[in-house]
């Protein structure tokens, strides 16, 4: 999109020292801008690199925390959080649900308890809970560890989707919406 006001941008863009593009594509567009060819390298998809050869473990922290889930819910968006305690009352399973952003737990916590919904925070222990709400930042991708089943957020909203890797090296079963 940027192409279309290619005349402004050009002044700032021969000012650039390095543009690395994802596509050869990319790279003809930068080119286009007026960002010096021997400045542009195509590197590829950076999203995967530094992915770990096979699943990440879950800490005896985490794994005392919350136990043994029958499901993993991982990056919950706020436009599911309604659909995902419809399903919680819907199902006895025991559920370790990871929201997307953590500013969301206690808007979670609310909607659990209005469902009556046992629940509890992993920072707190929710060993006994039904659902357990992981309220920390970076334990996704051992958590996964902890059930048979993942199931990936921001599929089933408005968002086009998170991952489906973290999950898929503990190979587990994934089920994700129509938006991936």
């Amino acid at each position: 999109r940027s192409l279309r006001i290619a005349s402004l941008l050009r002044p700032s863009a021969r000012r650039i020292k390095a543009f690395c593009a994802q596509t050869a594509a990319d790279a003809e567009h930068a080119r286009v801008l007026g960002i010096p060819a021997t400045r542009i390298h195509v590197m590829g998809n950076g999203k995967y690199d530094g992915f770990p050869t096979g699943p990440i473990m879950p800490s005896p922290d985490l794994v005392g925390a919350v136990g043994q889930r029958d499901v993993v819910i991982g990056s919950l968006h706020p436009d599911e959080e309604i659909g995902f305690v419809e399903a919680c009352r819907e199902s006895q399973l025991r559920i370790l649900v990871a929201p997307r952003y953590v500013s969301r737990v206690q808007r979670i916590c609310r909607l659990l308890a209005e469902s009556n919904i046992s629940h509890g925070l992993r920072t707190m222990g929710a060993q006994g809970c039904r659902v357990a709400i992981l309220d920390t930042v970076g334990e996704l991708a051992s958590a996964y560890a902890l059930a048979p089943t993942a199931i990936i957020g921001g599929t089933f909203g408005r968002r086009q989707g998170q991952n489906l890797f973290e999950a898929a090296l503990h190979n587990r079963s994934i089920l994700f919406g129509p938006h991936h």
